[in-house]
């Protein structure tokens, strides 16, 4: 077995490899938005056939064998490393171009957010999207600007917008569904906002955080959150302390999925805390009793003991508690309860 996969399993892998480099290698001079499409597809690519050869069937004695089985499956690794860290560094960089260019929703994106999750679940980019945040504004466009600006794609918005229509609360709330593209970002930095779109940019600011890991936008979500209170704005309010929370992590994509298994910094959720404590409840005290639990349960530090996980288990059970989505509550109390046997199985129990 061993030999069919150095012998001719590995020449097909190699095949398939210089097709893969050979159609990429054109775009890979590619600038900004282009080098994004091709960095991403050309990485998923490398990715998806890192997975197909892995995900090959095996022999029966290897299922019932361990010891072969983790002999093979070693052996195929060793193969398949190269090409895997290849796959990834391209996504990341694709991602890191589309990050510029602002976009929040894409199809190309999660794909590669997803095979990055699947075959690096120690490094989960996705780890963030559990997150739970208050709704936006209904989108509901009133004018040919607000239009375009839920219809076209991100850099294409760029392109055919003004670039003060980011200034403007109605055409901010319709590219946060897709995007705020870099030339309206640059004229944000200049204009006068109202608080309401204040408020959205701080949200866009912490789309892009947690999509594209990027420490700037915590701080910049921050900024814009803080600034925006001034019409106590709970959404605001809600924006400033997740971000806060989230602030100190790592630099974007690459440097998390480089460093990690842990990621996030010790958590700092005082001010998420604080909302979920309020009296009577603001309506986001359930996400922000959640996303205080999750946060502590992804920022564990190393070695954390029993009474750690029991503190995160009763956070999840409180957050639970104030949710009233039901799939929400089962959510916090699958993961109270994970929380529960981590800490049975600290405690040695």
């Amino acid at each position: 077995m061993l030999a069919f996969v150095k012998g001719p399993m590995f020449a097909w892998f190699e095949q398939q490899a210089l097709a893969i480099e050979s159609i990429s290698q054109a775009a890979a001079e590619l600038p900004y938005y282009g080098k994004g499409i091709a960095a991403v597809e050309a990485g998923v690519a490398d990715l998806r056939l890192v997975e197909a050869v892995r995900g090959g069937p095996v022999p029966d004695e290897f299922k019932k064998d361990e010891e072969l089985r983790n002999i093979y499956y070693g052996n195929l690794d060793q193969l398949l490393d190269p090409r895997k860290d290849r796959g990834r560094d391209a996504a990341l960089v694709g991602l890191k171009e589309l990050s510029l260019v602002g976009v929040i929703r894409d199809a190309r994106v999660d794909r590669a957010r997803v095979m990055l999750s699947r075959l690096y679940g120690g490094r989960r980019i996705d780890a963030l999207d559990t997150l739970l945040l208050p709704q936006l504004p209904p989108a509901a466009p009133a004018s040919v600007e607000e239009r375009l600006a839920a219809r076209l794609p991100t850099l294409y918005a760029g392109l055919l917008l003004d670039e003060q229509a980011a200034s403007r609360a109605g055409t901010l709330r319709q590219l946060l569904d897709r995007g705020v593209p870099l030339p309206q970002r640059m004229a944000l930095r200049k204009a006068q906002l109202t608080p309401e779109a204040r408020a959205l940019y701080a949200r866009a600011h912490l789309e892009l955080g947690r999509l594209y890991w990027r420490a700037v936008d915590f701080d910049q979500a921050a900024a814009l959150a803080a600034s925006a209170r001034a019409d106590r704005s709970d959404d605001a309010t809600f924006t400033l302390a997740l971000a806060l929370a989230l602030r100190g992590g790592p630099e974007d994509a690459a440097d998390m999925m480089r460093k990690a298994p842990r990621a996030l910094p010790a958590p700092r959720t005082t001010a998420l805390d604080a909302i979920a404590a309020q009296t009577p409840p603001s309506p986001g005290a359930g996400f922000a009793a959640f996303d205080a639990a999750l946060l502590h349960q992804l920022g564990s530090p190393e070695g954390s003991g029993a009474s750690y996980w029991s503190d995160v288990a009763q956070r999840f059970h409180a957050a639970a508690a104030r949710l009233t989505v039901p799939a929400q509550r089962a959510v916090a109390e699958d993961r109270a309860k994970a929380a529960e046997d981590v800490a049975r199985a600290v405690a040695g129990k």
